[in-house]
């Protein structure tokens, strides 16, 4: 009964920073996510896998966007030689 509350308080916390997301309140949904991974209890739950990977894919948008900030196009030349340049981090 006990992890099913806490299970609950995850999705809720999910919830919370998805429309810190829509809001763009990025240092929320940053708040969110790091207090639903404080809930050391529950680190096996699938919930807390699917936290945790929801913030890592948040943390990697975060980067896209500052790299793609900071990548800005002065003229159209310098967009059409962006469109080879790869803003993921796989190393693949």
């Amino acid at each position: 009964m006990v992890q099913n509350f806490w299970l609950k308080i995850l999705k809720i916390l999910n919830s919370f920073a998805d429309s810190y997301k829509v809001q763009e309140d990025y240092d929320k949904v940053i708040e969110v996510y790091e207090k639903a991974l404080s809930i050391k209890a529950l680190e096996e739950c699938k919930e807390y896998e699917d936290i945790k990977n929801n913030y890592n894919d948040f943390l990697e948008f975060l980067e896209m966007k500052k790299d793609f900030k900071e990548n800005r196009f002065s003229n159209f030349e310098n967009f059409m030689d962006s469109l080879e340049k790869d803003f993921t981090n796989d190393e693949s």
